[in-house]
């Protein structure tokens, strides 16, 4: 996979056919290190061992929503990203839409 930077983003290119796969924002180190300690922060105060156990069942019915919601992209990040969906599209026979794209 390919990846070429555009201002204050990482692009994912698919080197089989330079589709763009995915766009993600590069962060500084200083970005970085207070979204993890925030996390880290959450992680320790969030409450999540006090909470009842349908409590959390919303928290991670939520979660699974969000990731429902998303499930196109994550798939194509997802079929686009492994070593084995590289080599099977790198083996496949050319078939007439994908002629003269090697």
């Amino acid at each position: 996979m390919a990846t070429r930077q555009a201002a204050s983003e990482l692009i994912s290119i698919d080197p089989a056919n330079g589709a763009e796969i995915a766009r993600v924002r590069i962060t500084s180190a200083q970005e970085l290190d207070a979204v993890v300690a925030r996390a880290w922060n959450a992680f320790r105060h969030s409450g999540w061992k006090s909470l009842l156990p349908h409590q959390r069942a919303l928290v991670l019915h939520a979660i699974a929503d969000g990731l429902a919601a998303e499930k196109q992209a994550l798939a194509r990040l997802r079929c686009c990203s492994t070593p084995a969906s590289r080599w099977k599209r790198a083996r496949r026979p050319a078939t007439p839409a994908r002629a003269g794209k090697n």
